[in-house]
């Protein structure tokens, strides 16, 4: 896939010489590029994978007695579907939108293929003859690099719910023992287990930090570009329309998503101080401060490579930021016409 993608962004940057050069037209470049960069991260991560998991199941047998996350399982079972199902529909859509023209029309199965690989693989013939067998690898490449791309999101969102999880588990005691007297050893054992989870995010954040920048920055630039398209192209086919717009409205969903789920972790991470406010008087001691002061000042939360946060707040900043380029591209497309 790392040779396939790298190839690609190679053969686009080629094709960019016969046509002309705008921010629509440089898609292409942009989709290979990032789908190399994915492919070099997670096998940059899989390296380091094994002891991630052993840390992570170290953590989880010490905790036992907190339980599991119930409904963790059909969680990740829906958005994965949801996600994945999603691509899917946006990658046959996509295929969908270039059939859905004069020449592919009342055509047979072998034409049909060569014009999706014409109209959606047209870099791929700068270089290379076309061939019916080079026209299904590039068929099965594409799926395979549709996947890829919203595998960059879907990972993220369910490595946030497990870690979250966790944290709610923690929360879930703490707030029955709320107001309650308790030994300073117990209070002892919860700061331990507090600080295990605050660890194994910190390892978590070290070795993802660049997928969640890669997936902040591919979400922001293709969300703008979709938002380009929808303002300044005119669509002489109802599935370009139909394309556009589903396409628009699943990467604000990873988006919000990634974001939301991220940021999870950092509010979970935050209730036990609300929890410590209410230790009664008799039950506060050395351990009880010590923890109180841990989580006021340990700052427990995924970063992407730490250029920023992420938090809820961080949604606000990323529609700010999506209607200033926004602004900024519709100028500069006026300026080439």
């Amino acid at each position: 896939m790392i040779i396939f993608s790298a190839t690609s962004t190679v053969l686009c940057v080629l094709r960019l010489k016969d046509i002309e050069f705008t921010i629509l037209s440089s898609n292409g470049v942009m989709f290979y590029f990032i789908i190399t960069l994915i492919c070099v991260l997670f096998l940059q991560l899989s390296r380091h994978w094994a002891a991630i998991m052993l840390e992570w199941e170290r953590l989880e047998h010490n905790q036992i007695n907190y339980g599991f996350p119930a409904t963790f399982q059909t969680n990740v079972q829906i958005i994965s579907a949801l996600v994945l199902l999603g691509g899917l529909a946006e990658h046959l859509l996509y295929n969908y939108s270039h059939l859905d023209s004069v020449e592919c029309r009342n055509a047979d199965l072998p034409q049909l293929l060569q014009c999706l690989i014409r109209r959606a693989h047209s870099h791929v013939l700068v270089m290379i003859d076309y061939s019916p067998f080079m026209a299904l690898f590039l068929v099965l490449c594409g799926l395979f690099t549709t996947f890829a791309w919203n595998f960059l999101d879907l990972f993220i969102i369910l490595i946030s719910l497990a870690l979250a999880g966790r944290f709610k588990l923690l929360n879930k005691y703490l707030l029955s023992i709320k107001s309650k007297p308790m030994p300073e050893d117990t209070w002892k054992q919860i700061r331990v287990d507090y600080n295990n989870l605050s660890q194994l995010s910190k390892t978590i954040d070290t070795h993802i930090s660049k997928i969640i920048l890669l997936s902040f920055v591919n979400n922001l630039y293709f969300i703008c570009n979709q938002l380009l398209n929808s303002i300044t192209l005119t669509w002489s086919h109802t599935s370009e329309a139909l394309y556009f717009c589903w396409s628009l409205t699943f990467l604000i969903f990873r988006t919000v998503a990634v974001c939301l789920c991220a940021s999870s972790i950092y509010e979970e991470s935050r209730v036990p101080k609300f929890v410590l406010y209410a230790v009664p008087s008799e039950s506060y001691s050395v351990e009880v401060m010590r923890f109180q002061h841990q989580v006021e000042t340990d700052e427990i939360v995924l970063t992407a490579m730490n250029f920023f946060w992420v938090t809820r707040t961080l949604l606000l900043t990323l529609i700010g930021t999506i209607i200033t380029y926004e602004i900024v591209l519709v100028q500069f497309s006026h300026m080439n016409t």
